[in-house]
């Protein structure tokens, strides 16, 4: 049993619609002759397997010297035209099929004959004429991949190639919403057929009023799940579009449906949102099986006996300005590592110099203060503020500046904006992604889009601020870079009123977790040199705020 459906509306009888549409015509080879597409009718055929045969038929009004016409297709991502035949009807009903030339890969070269482009296109050539002549054409195809799950990441009623390029990505996700609220009470049932009927883009335009008849059957394998629903919508200049909601009754599934490709597209972004979380929490795992035991008492203490609050203070605060010299040598006066005294002159008086006595082994002091002293007294054991001064102009080293450098080079993060070289891997694998994404584009106005926003991420993951994280530190820094990796790729693919191709998605998915797991290998604090020292400060101050261990004065707020 075959049902017969219209445009528009349902009723018992006249399934045709007519109104006034402005005409693509493409007059490749000829100047001023005109030519006028009068009429068309559209007949479309749902069969019980999921096939869509179209079959057009096209009444052209042309004058002499117009040889060419030109056929654009609205086909979505996992669209195409198969067995395509062209066949000019005479007045007399006389059928002339046309030569297929594009079988032969050769150009169209004369006339009754055509080719079909794999972007969705005909050109053909109309017979020599002599005068305004009426003709009829009849296309018959397939279009392949009409029909696909309701629940799949298809097209909105938005027009395929809007006349803007994008649109909102809001407003492509509420309608994804939409349509999986219509699928949702059987998705396994419900299919929707989606048939962009005419000139989804304008070529060269032309002002001409046509009627188009459009009639719709589908097989007893389908039933409509709403009949009174919306069937077409015109986006003036742009689209003629079909778009309805069938539900397949038999057991199992249509075999001429694209549902390999949205369900492809649907594990790619499962794929995002399981596997991104998994390898945070592997990451998790990894740090709490190297990060070592939690600090004690004796710990702490052998920590902080090789470095000086300076040093500390820097480790946490890397703006941190270290002591001037006179503050310094409070400092080490205080914890009685040395003595300062004034110098008496033969009177016994007290003069304005200063004499600096060591009273503390050197050994025991943290290497950064041993280094100083030892500038400072040189070999001995005291000296003198007037001969700090004098060493001071001879090697023209200022001591509060020597101090300073002494504690930036011991806290200095070396190679701390450079990525480590494991994570050139994931990278690379990043980079593979896009690849895969712009090999998955049909469109050349999609390939700036694509480019752009894997330029973003990319910068965005070598832009990532290195080497911060440890335990210690909060864990939900690190899922940010996912989630702006996620929003931007997301933002990609819904600014355009159609899917990118499985491809395309599968590369989306493979870039995120690839420079993910990049950001991740670059944030992890390494266990050597100045980074195992800041770490193990951390954690002292964990035990201190843990404990109330009395050093709050020795280690910052933070």
């Amino acid at each position: 049993m075959t049902v017969e459906v219209g445009v528009w509306a349902h009723r018992p009888q006249g399934w045709i619609v007519t109104f006034t549409w402005m005409l693509v015509v493409s007059s490749i080879l000829c100047g001023t002759a005109a030519a006028e597409l009068t009429r068309i009718t559209v007949d479309g055929h749902l069969a019980n397997d999921g096939r869509f045969q179209v079959t057009e038929t096209h009444d052209h009004r042309i004058d002499q010297g117009h040889e060419s016409g030109f056929r654009s297709f609205g086909l979505s991502v996992d669209q195409s035209i198969a067995s395509l035949k062209i066949t000019r009807i005479g007045d007399d009903g006389m059928e002339t099929p046309l030569l297929d030339r594009g079988a032969a890969n050769r150009e169209v070269d004369g006339p009754d004959q055509f080719r079909y482009y794999r972007r969705g296109h005909i050109y053909f050539r109309y017979p020599e004429v002599t005068g305004e002549t009426e003709l009829r054409y009849r296309l018959d195809y397939e279009l392949v991949h009409a029909v696909s799950p309701a629940w799949g990441l298809g097209a909105g009623w938005d027009p395929l190639t809007p006349e803007d390029g994008f649109g909102s990505p809001w407003r492509r996700w509420k309608s994804i919403v939409a349509d999986a609220k219509e699928a949702w009470p059987a998705p396994d049932r419900r299919y929707r057929l989606d048939h962009s009927v005419l000139f989804p883009e304008r070529d060269e335009n032309r002002e001409t009023a046509f009627e188009l008849n459009y009639n719709l059957r589908f097989d007893s394998a389908w039933r409509e799940v709403d009949a009174t629903a919306e069937l077409a919508r015109v986006t003036p200049d742009i689209e003629y579009r079909v778009r309805r909601l069938f539900e397949y009754l038999p057991a199992g599934r249509p075999s001429a449906t694209n549902e390999l490709q949205h369900e492809t597209r649907v594990e790619s972004v499962v794929a995002v949102l399981v596997l991104g979380p998994i390898l945070f929490l592997v990451y998790l795992i990894f740090e709490a099986l190297t990060a070592g035991k939690r600090f004690d008492a004796s710990a702490v203490a052998e920590r902080l006996r090789s470095l000086t609050p300076d040093e500390v203070q820097t480790y946490f605060q890397s703006s941190a300005r270290p002591s001037s010299l006179q503050d310094l040598l409070s400092r080490l006066e205080s914890e009685g590592k040395l003595s300062v005294e004034p110098v008496l002159n033969h009177k016994g008086k007290e003069t304005d110099e200063l004499q600096l006595r060591l009273l503390a082994p050197r050994a025991s002091l943290p290497p950064v203060e041993q280094e100083f002293v030892t500038w400072i007294f040189g070999e001995g054991d005291t000296t003198t503020s007037e001969a700090i001064r004098n060493s001071s102009r001879a090697s023209g080293v200022d001591p509060s500046r020597y101090w300073q450098s002494l504690i930036a080079e011991s806290t200095s993060h070396e190679g701390a904006s450079r990525l480590p070289r494991i994570t050139f891997l994931p990278i690379a694998i990043g980079l593979w992604g896009g690849s895969l994404q712009l090999n998955g584009l049909q469109r050349d106005d999609d390939l700036m889009v694509v480019v752009v926003v894997n330029f973003l991420a990319l910068m965005l993951t070598l832009g990532w601020p290195k080497r911060w994280w440890h335990v210690g530190v909060a864990r939900r820094g690190l899922l940010l870079h996912l989630i702006v990796l996620a929003t931007l790729y997301a933002a990609m693919h819904l600014v355009v009123n159609r899917p990118y191709a499985a491809q395309a998605w599968i590369g989306s998915a493979i870039s995120i977790l690839a420079y993910f797991c990049a950001q991740l290998i670059a944030t992890w604090m390494p266990h050597r040199g100045v980074w195992q020292i800041k770490r193990e400060l951390y954690r002292v101050r964990q035990y201190a705020r843990s404990f109330v261990f009395p050093i709050r004065g020795f280690l910052p707020n933070g």
